[in-house]
């Protein structure tokens, strides 16, 4: 075992508001109080495919709408517990796969060009990495 803990900058938590995820983020609330880090929490608004740009806005409001009183209670205890918390609301747009149905359907992620996204994009589109 390493006597130095990682060098964790930051820890994203994907959030749909079920209450595993909410003990996700306690779980991960209490590592960045360990090595430090920034708690990111990310919701996915999926929209439908093809959308419109009407369509995207109309989702990320609605998206909005939903999680910014679970965003604002998440970022509150963090405060709380002198940590930092940045909470996202990312796109989705479901793609087709010619697969079987034991598998799940996948996302296509949208980002845009921020330092932020860029470490999001890396970590989730990564193919040798799984993200818990």
């Amino acid at each position: 075992m390493q006597d130095n803990p990682p060098n964790f900058r930051k820890l994203f938590v994907g959030f749909d508001g079920s209450p595993q995820v909410k003990r996700a983020v306690e779980v991960a609330m209490e590592l960045a109080e360990c090595v430090d880090a920034e708690v990111v929490v990310i919701a996915v608004a999926q929209l439908p495919k093809p959308a419109t740009m009407v369509e995207v806005h109309a989702v990320l409001d609605d998206a909005r709408e939903h999680y910014t009183a679970a965003f604002e209670k998440l970022v509150r205890n963090a405060k709380e517990h002198g940590l930092d918390m940045t909470t996202e609301i990312v796109v989705a747009i479901p793609r087709n796969r010619s697969s079987t149905a034991q598998r799940p359907p996948a996302l296509t992620w949208s980002f845009s060009d921020t330092e932020e996204h860029r470490d999001l994009r890396n970590l989730l589109l990564a193919p040798s990495r799984s993200v818990f």
